[in-house]
């Protein structure tokens, strides 16, 4: 994972994880709201606020020198049934106009 790059992946145990550098793109929330486009297969990460903005996944940081942030999405991916296999890398995500971070899983 490069520094100065967006990186996104989700892992077959149901949490998602982003770089640091991604994380502070978003404004360093304590928290991130998730959608899912069914038709598109796209998730999405909003910036949101733990006990204000509600149905908001905390944003836990990884243990260690790196600011890595886990997501623990289980509860979306169950609900539209979108696991994976082996982790996936999300190699082209971006932040679009509106501050959601669009992970393409097609």
């Amino acid at each position: 994972m490069g520094r100065g790059r967006l990186y996104a992946a989700l892992r077959p145990s149901g949490f998602i994880s982003i770089s640091g550098f991604t994380h502070e793109r978003m404004g360093s929330p304590d928290s991130y709201l998730l959608l899912y486009d069914r038709a598109s297969r796209t998730i999405g990460l909003k910036a949101a606020r733990k006990g204000i903005d509600r149905n908001a996944y905390h944003a836990a940081h990884k243990a260690g020198a790196n600011k890595n942030i886990t997501i623990a999405a289980g509860p979306l991916v169950r609900e539209f049934g979108i696991g994976v296999e082996r982790t996936l890398v999300f190699k082209n995500c971006e932040i679009d106009r509106d501050g959601v971070l669009v992970l393409e899983m097609a």
